[in-house]
């Protein structure tokens, strides 16, 4: 990761082209598909309530087994009896937060809480009962355990990780006929930063976190998947990944996958600190190539587009903030080659969604419609790159050699392409007009794979140069006045 050293209006950026190693999971191979997206709402780290200062304190002796909602275990204390926050509450004083720690820019309380019919209250208090934070009630709760999140706003003279030790929390119920069982509490510090996947060609996947404010990675090399899944250990032959992040913080993957009868993407999601597994993101055994993943929308829903070369089709699925799943969208037919049909990186800019795909020339072409949900109707671009795309001689294109990504207005759409003329990486700067914009040399080299992201006033992109993961930018508009210790990033070695 790199800062700026100069009025970033010049361009001119520290060590932009130097490779920073990020090892590959277990360093066993080397990365094949990146992707990466900017968001301040990355769950860098969670504690929970431990009640290492104080309780748990149950005044009118209402709870049973009251030491469990205090643990990190899926099991609670339980209550039959409502209250409020002052009276038949269950309390814990204390977290397990360190003294110190990396920089955080917000914070989450996420509660784990069932009771069919029953409704949850809940406060949260600096030291001492000193500063309310948080009084509220989820909604209505089922049998099972579910998740509600809450934004904690910073107590008096900011955020201190002494202050995080020292929170407090009550819990109550509100109303309801079955008893009530609060599991688990947390406190999830969010970051603003990039959030990356990474495929390697192993297979193996991983998620990683940088860190804008600290100028450093806070997550590197976690493994995407559960602990065991062994079908990671057999390569996909065309390695894709895509990742997004809820506004819950909740991470989704989607990824190549070869459980070795087939080939398919894999639907991955991380919630509560835990990965799982949760779905097939595409049909089985599709033939498909690359992934382009978008969202979420105002509901939460995310969706991901990949390519059929059989049927010459761009597919689209979608899931939801409650990981129900769609079937596929067919319909966004092209003209496309059979073995090259690629989607690119893909970028949603406000209601309107831009899928980039290889047409019948290798060249560049753009879809867009306005529905992440489903495709009523779509508008066609052709043409956009004036230079067909490199795919390093392969028969196929098992990378994704392009990248749209939303400039500084709306409706401002760049497209970057690996040249297939003379290996540069290319930037055109209009992606939603027959025949693209103005096109220059980004970098010269041997572009093999992008991923591109919007800055503050500037492009981010990753990009392979032979082999190696570099990060670039490509400055839009001046900022207003000087941003010292602001985002520029790394790149990314194998």
């Amino acid at each position: 990761m790199k800062t700026t050293t100069a009025d970033p209006a010049d361009g001119d950026w520290d060590n932009q082209d130097n490779a920073i190693v990020l090892n590959s999971y277990n360093c066993e191979s080397v990365i094949k598909s990146l992707w990466a997206v900017r968001s301040d709402k990355i769950i860098a780290r969670r504690y929970f309530f431990d009640v290492s200062d104080a309780g748990p304190t149950d005044p009118q002796a209402v709870w049973n087994f009251d030491i469990r909602s205090f643990e990190d275990t899926a099991s609670g204390a339980d209550t039959a009896t409502n209250g409020t926050s002052t009276n038949n509450y269950l309390e814990g004083e204390g977290t397990n937060a360190p003294s110190s720690g990396p920089s955080f820019d917000s914070v989450q309380i996420s509660l784990d809480v069932g009771g069919s019919g029953t409704v949850c209250g809940i406060r949260v208090t600096t030291d001492a009962a000193a500063e309310t934070l948080l009084d509220d009630v989820t909604g209505t709760l089922g049998a099972i355990p579910t998740v509600t999140k809450f934004d904690l706003p910073a107590p008096s003279g900011g955020w201190t990780y002494a202050k995080l030790q020292a929170l407090e929390v009550r819990f109550w119920r509100v109303s309801g006929g079955s008893p009530m069982v609060p599991t688990r509490c947390f406190i999830e510090l969010m970051i603003d930063g990039i959030a990356v996947a990474t495929q390697q060609e192993s297979g193996r996947v991983a998620f990683h976190a940088f860190n804008v404010t600290d100028d450093d990675w806070d997550i590197v090399d976690e493994q995407v998947g559960y602990p065991g899944d062994t079908d990671f250990d057999t390569a996909p032959s065309q390695p894709a990944c895509g990742v997004e992040l809820r506004s819950n913080g909740d991470v989704v993957v989607v990824a190549a996958y070869n459980d070795t009868s087939f080939e398919q993407l894999r639907l991955f999601v991380k919630e509560e600190g835990v990965w799982a597994n949760v779905n097939a993101a595409s049909v089985s055994g599709d033939d498909r190539q690359g992934v382009s993943i978008i969202g979420p929308d105002s509901s939460g829903r995310i969706a991901w587009i990949h390519s059929r070369p059989s049927s010459t089709d761009l597919l689209v699925r979608s899931v939801d903030a409650d990981n129900n799943t769609t079937q596929a969208q067919y319909g966004l037919e092209t003209s496309a080659d059979t073995t090259l049909l690629l989607a690119g990186k893909a970028v949603m800019d406000g209601d309107t969604i831009y899928v980039s795909f290889v047409d019948g020339s290798n060249d560049v072409s753009v879809k867009h419609w306005t529905s992440i949900e489903t495709i009523v109707v779509h508008t066609d671009v052709d043409d956009v790159s004036d230079e067909a795309v490199l795919f390093n001689g392969a028969s196929s294109a098992p990378y994704s050699p392009m990248s749209l990504v939303a400039g500084a207005t709306a409706g401002d759409i760049h497209l970057l392409y690996a040249s297939a003329v003379d290996n540069d990486l290319i930037h055109d700067d209009d992606a939603t007009a027959a025949g693209g914009g103005t096109e220059t040399t980004a970098e010269a080299g041997t572009a093999n794979r992008i991923s591109a992201l919007k800055g503050i006033s500037d492009i981010l992109y990753f990009w392979d140069d032979a082999g190696v993961l570099k990060f670039g930018t490509i400055v839009l508009t001046a900022p207003a006045g000087p941003s010292p210790g602001r985002l520029m990033l790394l790149g990314v070695g194998t």
